[in-house]
């Protein structure tokens, strides 16, 4: 078979190494392509003005790598707007956020506020923003309006949890958003049918294409 690309893995190494980390995630890519042909990028969070969170990254993957890495990956958005072009020079190619609690305290959510900063710089970099798109208030109400004596493990409670309209209406922001200031949008893991239309309409006619 042709070599797969699997577009979305979380390497949390340095932190989180037993997750997975640089020697077992490039293992696993070589594993399913040559090693010359194997490309790996990946993603990291920093919030400051430098790029310490990219350098801990690139030295956290000396001498444990299967494959080439990539010179980019995908920096968190809460970094302050101004600093983008730094990070762009250091072969950042990406800007991830999240608009719903990510599941770890370091890598908190933005809201709409944060985007309209953001966006704009983004936009002018040519950069792209990769999006969890899942908004907080409806999944909120579900939690809030669960059984009491429903097991809170279960995965029907867990499928509840998460109704499509956090992502509908998570969507519909990141496309008006992107019509607004011309940055272009990639939405991550997309769950919920009824956005696509949406979505092919926001490919069709908006500034720039949709991930």
């Amino acid at each position: 078979m042709p070599g797969l690309v699997d577009t979305h893995v979380h390497v949390n190494e340095p932190g989180r190494t037993d997750w997975e980390g640089f020697e077992t995630a490039t293992r696993a890519a070589a594993a399913g392509w040559r090693n010359d042909d194997c490309r790996y990028a990946f993603e990291f969070d920093s919030r400051d003005d430098h790029l310490a969170g990219f350098e801990s990254k690139l030295a956290a993957a000396r001498g444990k790598l299967s494959c080439r890495l990539l010179d980019s990956g995908a920096a968190s958005c809460r970094a302050t707007p101004a600093s983008y072009p730094n990070f762009g020079n250091a072969g950042v190619v990406g800007f991830k956020c999240f608009l719903i609690h990510s599941g770890v305290d370091e890598f908190p959510n933005v809201a709409e506020s944060d985007l309209r900063e953001a966006m704009p710089e983004l936009a002018r970099l040519g950069a792209m923003l990769i999006v969890h798109a899942e908004v907080p208030g409806p999944v909120e109400a579900a939690c809030c309006n669960a059984d009491a004596g429903e097991s809170s493990s279960s995965y029907e409670t867990f499928l509840r949890s998460r109704p499509r309209a956090a992502e509908n209406e998570a969507v519909n922001l990141m496309i008006r958003l992107s019509r607004e200031t011309g940055c272009r949008v990639h939405v991550v893991h997309h769950s919920s049918a009824d956005a696509l239309p949406a979505l092919r309409t926001g490919k069709e006619v908006r500034l720039a294409p949709y991930g």
